[in-house]
Order: C-alpha cells, then sequence, then structure tokens
C-alpha cells in the first residue's frame, strides 16, 4: 500500500523518471480503478489542501451522524445516500493519500482544521434534534404538532435563525429551562459562526444538565475566533477536573503548536 502511493504522489508530483513514468501509464492504462484513483488525487491535490481535508472530513462526518438517525424510508430510494456514500469513499482515499505522501502531513495547522478535527473524532458533534424525545408531537396524525417538535424541525433544516427565535420563545413557557436553552443557542450560533455571542451563551450554562459540554464548546468557540489562549485554558480546567480528559489534552498539544 506505501509503494502504491508513494508512486501515485511521485507521478503526480512529476517525480518519477521518464522509464518510470512510462511504466506506470501503461499501468493506468490496464487499471481502471488506480486510473480513477490518480484522477481524484490530481484533482483534489491541486485544489485542496491538508487543512481542507480534515474540514470536508468533519462535515462528512456530521452529515453522516445526522443521517444515522433519520427514520428508514424502504419504499423510496433516497439518493443523498448514494451520494454520501461516494463522497465518503472518496474522502476516505483522499485522507489515506495525505497520511502516505512522504511529503505531506494532516497535522491541524490552523483552528479551523483543528476544530474539523475534533468533529471527526465526534467530540464537538452536535446531536440530531433539540428535543430527541419530544412530548408534544401527540399521536394523532393531524393534530398540529407542537413548539418542540417545530423547533427540530428549524433546527434538522438548517434554519439557525429561525431556531433561535423559537428556542427564546420556548424558554418563557415553564421554569428550570435556562441551561438548555442557553445551551442549544450556543449551538446555533457556532453554526452561524457568530462566535462570540456562543461564548456567552455557553458561559451563561450553570453546573447541572449540559455544563461540561457547554464548557467543551466554549473553548471551541474561543478556538475558532481566534483566541488561543482561552481556548486552551478551558480546555485545561476540563483536563484537570477529568472531564474529556483525553480529548481536552489532545486538542491542547495541537493548539500549543499554533502558538
Amino acid at each position: 500500500m506505501e509503494d502504491k502511493f508513494d508512486q501515485i504522489d511521485k507521478y503526480i508530483q512529476n517525480q518519477l523518471s521518464q522509464e518510470e513514468r512510462q511504466a506506470f501509464e501503461a499501468a493506468l492504462a490496464e487499471d481502471p480503478a488506480l486510473a480513477e484513483e490518480v484522477r481524484i488525487l490530481t484533482d483534489f491535490d491541486t485544489a485542496l489542501g491538508a487543512d481542507d481535508v480534515l474540514l470536508l472530513e468533519g462535515k462528512i462526518a456530521r452529515i453522516k451522524q445526522s443521517k444515522r438517525q433519520e427514520t428508514p424510508k424502504p419504499k423510496a430510494q433516497n439518493p443523498w445516500r448514494t451520494r454520501l456514500g461516494v463522497a465518503a469513499a472518496i474522502l476516505a482515499l483522499i485522507a489515506m493519500y495525505f497520511l502516505m505522501r512522504p511529503s505531506g502531513t494532516t497535522v491541524p495547522n490552523s483552528p479551523a482544521a483543528i476544530y474539523a478535527y475534533t468533529e471527526t473524532q465526534g467530540w464537538s458533534a452536535y446531536p440530531d434534534e433539540v428535543f430527541p424525545e419530544a412530548t408534544d408531537r401527540g399521536n394523532n396524525p393531524g393534530e398540529p404538532i407542537g413548539l418542540e417538535e417545530t423547533i427540530n424541525q428549524t433546527y434538522r433544516k438548517g434554519e439557525y435563525e429561525n431556531t433561535l427565535l423559537k428556542l427564546a420563545e420556548w424558554q418563557t413557557q415553564g421554569p428550570g429551562r435556562s441551561n438548555k436553552y442557553h445551551y442549544y443557542c450556543g449551538i446555533m450560533q457556532m453554526q452561524l459562526a457568530q462566535y462570540e455571542a456562543a461564548k456567552a451563551s455557553f458561559s451563561a450554562v450553570e453546573i447541572g444538565n449540559y455544563h461540561d459540554n457547554a464548557r467543551w464548546n466554549l473553548a471551541m468557540a474561543h478556538l475558532l475566533s481566534g483566541d488561543l489562549e482561552s481556548a486552551r485554558q478551558v480546555l485545561a480546567q476540563l483536563l484537570e477536573e477529568n472531564k474529556k480528559a483525553s480529548s481536552a489534552k489532545e486538542v491542547m498539544q495541537m493548539i500549543d503548536q499554533l502558538r
């Protein structure tokens, strides 16, 4: 495997001798699968750097996690699943290529790339629903959906501004909702790249439900806003308390490489 990817890399980088290049191109002519790998990797080598690969991998990981939770519909073929499978296969090939190539690296070297890496590991993945056990759905198909299911729908559609408005309405309808409200507001604001607002929301989550996850995401909001020192401080606190310790330690090491 190493020889194969090393040879592909040298071919793409035009580092083969004339004799080696002729032999490799002969192999391409006889092996359509190899030719397709070279074509894909050539395109991505031109268009993407290692950071972009990690960002793409993070997005696909989040999509795969979301799709995994959807209710299957056996009677209707979902073309998205086919496209996702192709994208995942291509991604795996690209990731392996960048791992194998001697001149490249997948070590995250920017805040965005570090964050993307945390997504691929499932550390910063967001839930598929705000209310996974929404109590107001009702058993009657003709019954209008309630506010909680409406929030789920707007969230799943990526309508984050609308979800924020609905969450504000939900928060006023009963006691003991502050932590969940601030936590999910922070998630919506992260999705909207409103990092300062997200910091305020995650910081407002008090000890109890969502607190540790809020602190992790607070560190990520600091990271994405470029405040590496604050991100490291929050992660150091989590590490000291032995909460999310292994992931916090690894991200801290990545941050140290940027400073």
